[in-house]
């Protein structure tokens, strides 16, 4: 069975899809605002899940050749805010939120993605959020992961294995 995990795509990439043993797309759609994770099975989109954006992803990621790889799947992540977080942040934060902390930005849930590009330093995460506004209205609210509904994400988690690829596109269904 080919699985492809699907974030952002173009239609023209598409075809080259059905190569990997298992995989996710993430669609940024900037064109529509309409941000989605995908879900493909030997070629066929199973799953489509809404998605808050990051506002910025760095540009060799929507390359054709560039993938990242699924590292961990957390069901009890402890979030630990960065530094920059921090010091962007309105709020003075904790050192760690636990997995049920209503400040966990992470909902206590994240897929941990590594890079096979110099480009990404640092790991883009797909994770769950409490904050289910900015999903619902497809905010580009983060500097860098990839936001879902809690129950979303536990779907998506049951789906896919450590070792998925994952692709990220900007325009999907070239509808913009």
């Amino acid at each position: 069975m080919i699985r492809v995990l699907a974030l952002g795509l173009t239609l023209t990439w598409w075809s080259t899809l059905a190569c990997a043993a298992q995989e996710i797309i993430v669609d940024l759609d900037i064109h529509s605002n309409s941000p989605a994770l995908y879900l493909v099975e030997n070629g066929t989109i199973t799953h489509t899940w809404p998605i808050a954006a990051p506002r910025y992803t760095p540009k060799c990621l929507f390359s054709h050749d560039v993938g990242g790889l699924v590292r961990t799947i957390e069901h009890h992540a402890v979030w630990r805010p960065t530094d920059r977080t921090r010091r962007a942040s309105k709020y003075r934060l904790k050192e760690a939120y636990g997995p049920t902390d209503p400040g966990n930005a992470l909902a206590g849930r994240r897929l941990a993605i590594t890079w096979d590009h110099a480009c990404i330093k640092d790991t883009i995460r797909i994770h769950a959020t409490y904050d289910e506004h900015h999903v619902r209205n497809r905010a580009r609210v983060s500097r860098g992961c990839i936001r879902m509904l809690r129950a979303d994400w536990e779907s998506l988690a049951k789906l896919i294995e450590i070792g998925t690829r994952v692709r990220m596109t900007i325009n999907l269904h070239g509808d913009g």
